[in-house]
């Protein structure tokens, strides 16, 4: 019995596979993708545009987070795991770090009907008949730790977090709504960055594919950003995604997540700040998510609001212009 290739096939699959591979390498192949699913409308084509880090004045105040895990033991029908959530606070003005709170270190037992104990401890809005692992467990607590940034973080601060702004699925979008409203009404901008993300450009990892385009249309050395994707509509929390060199030293470029603003966060003069708020005696809601985008269809044209054509970040403040800072008040 014939258990090898075919004689006569065996070369003609392997020059088609290879010919898709190369089409998928090279971005030839499709367009903007996540192959892992998600709740993103993607742009039509790449647009890289310049960044001039010197346009931009700080931000008043930056925080940041980050987490993780750790297995202690593991008895197959039980496991012990540890988490932990860390935040920094940086004073741009004085430019040195002011807070470092690395987090207290949080056991869990995970197994044997102990789950639900261990969801229950932590107070998070999760089904309590959701499935439990670790991975919900830490990444509760990085936005847990997010929250109690944005309730102690100035007017006009900047509140970055380690990944995008899509919290693990458990946690309900309601959440993350009301997260992202605590925050625009505390004029903080949240934002979520990584550079490491399942979305591709055709079969290419996308950071790759625009990292070497922007070599070639704007330099090696050249700061940039290009738009991505956004959230559905339909989703109800609304968040864009960028990609973007920060640095000209960097090595790498970042997917960065922000809150989409509304036309009524992104024009001038439509609502009291929320320092004007807080002078009120005026409760700023806790915890919410969310970054920075241009501005919203049928805003672009008023007074006051960013061009949605504009090679500007959305959302960023030139120091010599009249744009919306990333903290434009609602």
């Amino acid at each position: 019995m014939e258990t090898g290739p075919h004689p006569d096939g065996g070369a003609d699959t392997i020059r088609i596979a290879a010919a898709r591979l190369a089409e998928l390498l090279t971005g030839t192949g499709g367009g903007l993708r996540d192959p892992g699913g998600s709740d993103l409308v993607f742009e039509t084509e790449l647009s890289i545009r310049d960044l001039d880090p010197a346009r931009f004045s700080p931000p008043a105040d930056v925080w940041a987070v980050d987490g993780g895990q750790g297995l202690v033991a593991d008895a197959k029908c039980l496991q012990v795991y540890v988490t932990r959530a860390s935040r920094v606070r940086w004073d741009p003005h004085a430019n040195r770090t002011v807070v470092e709170d690395e987090g207290r270190l949080v056991a869990h037992l995970l197994g044997l009907g102990e789950d639900r104990r261990a969801l229950a401890a932590l107070g998070s809005p999760v089904d309590p008949d959701a499935a439990v692992d670790v991975n919900l467990l830490r990444d509760w607590g990085e936005w847990a730790a997010a929250a109690r940034c944005l309730d102690e973080a100035l007017p006009g601060g900047l509140l970055l977090m380690d990944g995008d702004l899509q919290p693990d699925w458990r946690i309900p979008s309601w959440w993350l709504a009301d997260f992202l409203s605590s925050a625009s009404a505390a004029d903080v901008v949240p934002v979520g960055i990584t550079k490491h993300t399942s979305l591709s450009w055709g079969g290419s990892p996308l950071l790759g594919v625009l990292e070497g385009r922007a070599a070639t249309s704007v330099g090696g050395r050249a700061c940039w950003w290009a738009p991505v994707a956004r959230t559905r509509p339909d989703v109800g929390v609304g968040i864009q995604v960028v990609v973007a060199r920060l640095d000209p030293d960097a090595r790498f470029s970042f997917r960065v997540d922000m809150p989409t603003p509304t036309p009524s966060r992104c024009c001038r003069g439509s609502g009291p700040s929320a320092t004007t708020q807080r002078s009120r005696g005026t409760r700023i809601p806790s915890a919410s998510p969310t970054g920075w985008p241009p501005a919203p269809a049928g805003c672009a044209t008023r007074s006051g609001c960013a061009s949605t054509r504009s090679s500007t970040p959305p959302g960023c403040h030139p120091t010599s212009g009249t744009g919306p800072s990333p903290t434009a008040t609602a």
